[in-house]
Order: C-alpha cells, then structure tokens, then sequence
C-alpha cells in the first residue's frame, strides 16, 4: 500500500520569483525561456535604439512589434507552464519524494526512454520496494516536438507518465495477459487520454497523451493512485519472482540475449550559464547557415535542382544541431561505468 502523502504544498499560488527559480531548476526551460527572450528583446532593441536614428519602412516597425509580441508570448508561455513544477520542490521536500527535472533517463526500462527519444520534464517518485512515479515527459524525436514550446507559437507538447518498479521480473510469456480490466481502463482513459502500456523488466510504463497538470492535486493524487494499482495487479499477474527470466522459447532452441540496460547517470548535464550560452551561439550559427545558403541558390539560380538541394542540406544541419543542443542540455553526466546488464544490480530508480 502506498504510503498517505501530503498535497497541500501544490494548493498554492506560485508567484514569479518561483517560477524564475523553476525555470533555473530545469536546462529545457532555461533553453525555452533564452530562445523566447531573443525573440523578444531583439526585435525591441531594434525598434529602441535604431528606428529613431534612421528612417525606416513603417511596415518594417509592424512587422518588429509582432516578432516582439511572438517573443513575449512565448516567454508567457514557459512562465505558465512552470506554474505545477514550481510547487514541485516543496511537494517533494514535504513528502521526502525524489524530485527529477528536465533530464534524459535512458537508464528506464521504457523503450521510449531507453532509445532518448522521450526526457523527462518534472517527475516526482515514491521509493518503496516497488516504486511510484508520476509525471511529465516532451519528445525529442522530432524538430516539431524538440522543446516544451516548440515551435513558434510556445504550444506545449507534453505527455503524463506513470513508472512503476515490480516485485520481481516480467515473464517473457505474459504476452496476452490482460493487465488492465474495463474498470482501470475506463479510469486510466479519464487521466491520461490515449494510452499505452509497457512492461519490460522490473518495471511497467504508461504513457498517456494529456499533461499531468502538476498544480492540480486531485491529479497528482490520481496519479499516484493508478500506479499504485498497476504496480499491485503487475506484480500478481506478470512477475515470475526475483529469480532468473525464463528462456523464451525459440525455434531454434538458441536463447534470446537479455537486453542490456544504461545504468543511472548522476549530476546535472550543464549549468544554466552554459545552456544559455549554447542557446546564443545555436541562434547566431543558424542565421549564418541561411544567409551562405541563400547566397549559394541565388549563384546557382540557373539549376533549381541544386539549389534545393543546398537548401535542404542546410536546414537538415540545422535541425540535427537543434536535436543535438535539446540533448546534450538534459543529459547527466555520465559516470565510468556507462552500461550494465540486467542481470547486473538494479540501477537506481
């Protein structure tokens, strides 16, 4: 039985300075909110300390408040999105729960968060003998989808999780089993929209397709209650003990390998100066990239072929360097030892 925890720390109205303090707290917020103040105090800067001194178009001067206007909206955006995680830490700090922010978690067992292609946005954990955790997740598989705000508009694309540990290894014959009964499936569709569960492991993962709304104790409540019952219903119906997996049976009798599994990575991936630092130089590299191109197709003008090939070669640079900066912002750092196998002992949840 899960332990009673106490959810009136998220009762509360957050005002700026903690969202500010949440924001610091988290490299992918701290890399939302640098790209949305550029947005925002560029075109300003302009409009300021230029239009004055020169005469200049006055469609030019609309067109510099809108990209203002875009860049304060965004800004908005990261500041009301951060309004649950805010209330997180004193959450977390009330109830001793594991308080994991805007990092990559390759070490789960979660197909989707072994191969990176999900990170972990705010999240907090029970640590029992089986664990509890419930939170958010962004992808990063996608230029669409590469931050919280992505895009220009700052629509958020986030995701609940639930992450729970088992008693023991799930049988590699429990495919088919029905883990979930119209009940719990009816109350999980309520929760979470859409989802999918995936039990590989110690561990079983559910990812749904709505936010967890962490300034909503009724759903973190929720949250938490729901793992609890998977774990619970797991544990009865899918776990062969703490002993050896069984052998999946093969037709050629030869035994399927155990899929290695990353361990743990400790410490925070870069400080906030350095992200933003990152960020800066991303948004100076990126116009440069166009501008060369734009040169290189108007040279070439006379082979439209080739000039959409530069194109397209530049702005495939250009989103592998954006996947690339979302990456190195939310990965720990990594220790010695950098994988293990399952049969190893357990990494740390």
């Amino acid at each position: 039985m899960a332990r009673d925890l106490d959810y009136a720390p998220l009762t509360g109205r957050p005002g700026l300075l903690p969202r500010l303090r949440a924001v610091r707290a988290s490299n992918i917020w701290v890399y939302s909110m640098t790209v949305g103040l550029v947005i925002l105090l560029l075109p300003l800067t302009v409009v300021v300390g230029l239009v004055p001194l020169y005469e200049t178009d006055p469609g030019f001067q609309v067109m510099m408040w809108a990209v203002a206007a875009l860049g304060a909206y965004a800004v908005g955006a990261v500041l009301w999105q951060v309004r649950g995680e805010s209330l997180l830490p004193a959450f977390a700090q009330t109830n001793r729960l594991d308080l994991t922010q805007g990092v990559s978690a390759q070490h789960y067992a979660g197909s989707r968060f072994a191969d990176g292609s999900l990170m972990v946005l705010r999240s907090v954990r029970i640590r029992e003998a089986g664990f509890l955790e419930v939170g958010d997740t962004f992808s990063a598989a996608t230029p669409r989808r590469s931050s919280p705000t992505s895009g220009a508009t700052g629509a958020p694309d986030v995701e609940v999780f639930l992450r729970v540990g088992l008693a023991g290894r799930v049988s590699q014959r429990s495919e088919g089993v029905d883990l979930l009964d119209a009940p719990l499936h009816e109350r999980i569709t309520r929760w979470a929209g859409t989802y999918a569960v995936e039990c590989s492991d110690r561990e079983v993962t559910l990812h749904g397709s709505r936010g967890l709304a962490a300034h909503d104790p009724a759903r973190v409540r929720e949250g938490f209650e729901l793992a609890r019952v998977l774990r619970d219903r797991a544990d009865e119906l899918l776990v062969v003990g703490p002993g050896d997996v069984p052998a999946a049976p093969t037709p050629s009798g030869i035994p399927v390998p155990v899929r290695e599994r990353r361990t743990a990575l400790a410490g925070r991936p870069m400080r906030p100066a350095v992200v933003v630092v990152a960020t800066l130089g991303f948004l100076v590299v990126v116009p440069v990239l166009i501008a060369v191109a734009m040169s290189l197709v108007e040279q070439l003008s006379g082979a439209p072929w080739v000039a959409s090939i530069v194109l397209g070669l530049v702005i495939a640079a250009a989103v592998a360097v954006a996947g690339a900066l979302v990456r190195g912002v939310t990965r720990p750092r990594r220790p010695r030892d950098t994988r293990s196998s399952v049969d190893a002992p357990e990494p740390a949840p």
